[in-house]
């Protein structure tokens, strides 16, 4: 029974020991102004929510007057101390608190506090502060405990004392106690500093990664914008030339229509005025002699009208070669130039020197007719406006390609004017044949000077086997 009597008594206690003591919530209050330290609460926009009574006996401040106040309000800079520096260095510090989140401990500051009992002016006192925050569940600042020791005793004694152990001798308790905070506090200082360079270095490795990410995605970004540049340049370079070849397609066009009107014309003016013209005297020499009888018919008349339809043979055979002269396809180019030359002699009184290398030139024979009429306008071009009666032909053969000379020591003209005047007028001539040439992926060099003559160089290329 005894024994069982001890244990009872053993479990008792030890059910007492695992009892967790707890405060009523109505108790914290008692507990926080009863605190050796003096504390001040602040909320996140810096207005004073409470202070305990340490706090209102070391600053000589009533609660009701200074509670709702702003801090810097209740304890403004003492405005005789021209150098007063304790509202912007703890301005300084709550930004730090509210920024980062994290307690902020001061250095030693001097801050003065408004004199009591209707006495005007301010005392003077030094402070050792730390300010700490009190956050919620999701890391927002509730309050700020703003937390202070009164050093000035301790200040005040080693401004006025110059040997030191006898100021550690002579120094009583609550001095001991204030260098013992102040040599805390500054430990603490000392472990903030250490964080806040270990901060800058991580951030200023951060910034320099940072920098370097900017650096490549800008030069990333440069050498996008070059490529889409060049892309839009080039794009903008082939619709400009898409344009400039449908000019030049439209132009050529309108020029061959005219080409073909005039060739037209001139085609009808020949009928008309020779072979059309022989024709009707013929026609009317043989009506004259269809009412003559047989005894009475002239051979003289006879062989004149053989000799107008002779000619208006020769005429639709030499209108025929002009147009497409069978000498062309079947013997090719040179032969043709030859006999063009022959016609230009006749027709024109136009002497044509004519020089071929007797070197192969296969030309398809789209190619050898757009050439045959080049060389043919550039001749009537001679014989009409040069000056002169001679011209020099030649035919060449180098490099894949056949090249094309048309000389005259006539007159001559201004190059550039004559282009100012075709663009005007949209004329028929030498530009004209320049497009021909450049349509067959060719190159056409004109070179003439006013009394210097004309030369025309055509350069086309052969056709591959």
């Amino acid at each position: 029974m005894k024994n069982k009597g001890k244990n009872n008594q053993y479990e008792s206690r030890s059910s007492l020991s695992c009892i967790t003591p707890t405060v009523p919530p109505s108790y914290f209050r008692i507990l926080f102004d009863s605190a050796p330290d003096p504390c001040l609460i602040l909320d996140p926009s810096l207005h004073i929510v409470h202070a305990n009574n340490a706090y209102l006996h070391a600053t000589r401040s009533k609660l009701d007057k200074i509670i709702g106040l702003g801090i810097f309000e209740a304890f403004p800079d003492n405005p005789n101390d021209d150098h007063a520096t304790g509202v912007a260095n703890l301005k300084a510090s709550l930004a730090r608190v509210l920024d980062k989140q994290v307690t902020d401990a001061m250095c030693i500051q001097k801050y003065d506090i408004p004199k009591q009992n209707g006495e005007e002016g301010f005392e003077e006192r030094y402070w050792s502060p730390i300010n700490t925050p009190v956050l919620d569940a999701e890391d927002k600042i509730l309050f700020i405990i703003h937390r202070v020791v009164d050093v000035t005793t301790y200040i005040h004694l080693m401004k006025n004392t110059e040997d030191k152990h006898q100021l550690s001798a002579g120094l009583p308790k609550q001095t001991e106690q204030m260098a013992a905070e102040i040599f805390t506090r500054c430990e603490e200082v000392s472990r903030v500093n250490n964080l806040l360079k270990q901060a800058k270095l991580e951030l200023k490795k951060t910034r320099d990664d940072l920098e370097l990410q900017v650096a490549e995605r800008t030069a990333s970004l440069l050498q996008t914008n070059r490529k889409l540049q060049n892309e839009i340049d080039e794009r903008k370079r082939k619709e400009e030339e898409f344009r400039a070849q449908q000019i030049k397609v439209q132009t050529l066009a309108n020029e061959l229509s005219i080409a073909e009107e005039r060739e037209r014309a001139r085609i009808a003016g020949e009928l008309h005025d020779h072979v059309g013209h022989r024709l009707l005297l013929g026609k009317m020499k043989i009506d004259k002699l269809a009412q003559l009888s047989p005894s009475d018919i002239n051979t003289n008349e006879v062989l004149e009208i053989t000799d107008l339809i002779d000619q208006s043979i020769q005429d639709i055979r030499s209108l025929t070669f002009q147009l497409r002269p069978p000498i062309l396809s079947t013997a090719g180019l040179e032969a043709a130039v030859r006999w063009l030359g022959k016609e230009m002699r006749e027709n024109l009184e136009l002497h044509v020197d004519f020089f071929d290398d007797k070197e192969p030139k296969p030309l398809k024979y789209e190619i050898r007719s757009a050439l045959f009429q080049s060389i043919r306008e550039l001749l009537q071009n001679v014989a009409k406006h040069a000056g002169t009666k001679t011209a020099k032909v030649s035919l060449k053969r180098e490099s894949g390609f056949i090249i094309i000379s048309v000389e005259d020591n006539g007159i001559g003209f201004d190059v550039e004017a004559a282009r100012t005047q075709h663009t005007r007028t949209n004329c028929f001539g030498l530009f004209n044949i320049e497009q021909r040439i450049n349509y067959m992926d060719g190159c056409f060099i004109l070179d003439s000077e006013p009394g210097k003559g004309t030369s025309v160089t055509m350069m086309v290329p052969l056709e591959t086997s």
